[in-house]
């Protein structure tokens, strides 16, 4: 037995399963990893510097709800000098970044346990999630590979449309069972 079994990842979901029905399916995904670096210096350029090479891209994202792909990893940028690295279960940055940036330049930190990954998919998805958040998800407006950071009945999300009829909620672990049971009663 694994004596640190304790701190792995569990469902904030429960018991919940994957719900498919004939035009969409939703279902949680835990093979995700999400680490979030901050500059603390008016020089994003500093900052970019340094994590420029680590994560092997040629620039972070210039604006919110843009994301920069590189080695199987998705960067996003959240806020002022606030960057997501979104990479797979077996891929995690934290330490090399971590040991990169200098306490002066910013700061790094894991978001994987504070946070739920739920993904809505099928040609029902918009309709689902135009129910409870107040965005256009009009392909026109909300571009594939483009991300919001918005609400569901004033919980905090961040919405990325991963695909033509895909979308990926990340949602705060506290609420994530709340957002699922919403996205279940709107599909109904």
């Amino acid at each position: 037995m694994d004596d640190w079994g304790f701190w792995k990842r569990k469902s904030a979901l429960g018991d919940a399963a994957c719900v498919a029905k004939k035009h969409l399916r939703i279902e949680e995904s835990r093979a995700f990893n999400l680490t979030e670096f901050t500059g603390f210096s008016s020089d994003e350029g500093e900052l970019e510097n340094i994590v420029r090479p680590l994560l092997k891209i040629t620039r972070l994202p210039e604006s919110v709800g843009v994301i920069e792909h590189a080695q199987g990893r998705r960067i996003l940028k959240t806020g002022a000098r606030q960057y997501w690295v979104i990479s797979s279960e077996d891929d995690d940055p934290l330490s090399s970044l971590r040991s990169a940036v200098a306490a002066r330049v910013g700061t790094v930190t894991t978001l994987s346990h504070s946070r739920s990954r739920i993904l809505l998919e099928g040609p029902a998805s918009r309709r689902v999630l135009s129910s409870g958040v107040a965005i256009d998800f009009d392909p026109g407006t909300f571009a594939v590979d483009r991300f919001v950071l918005t609400g569901m009945h004033h919980v905090p999300l961040l919405i990325h449309r991963a695909g033509e009829d895909r979308y990926e909620l990340y949602v705060l672990r506290t609420f994530a069972l709340w957002v699922w049971e919403l996205l279940i009663d709107a599909s109904e």
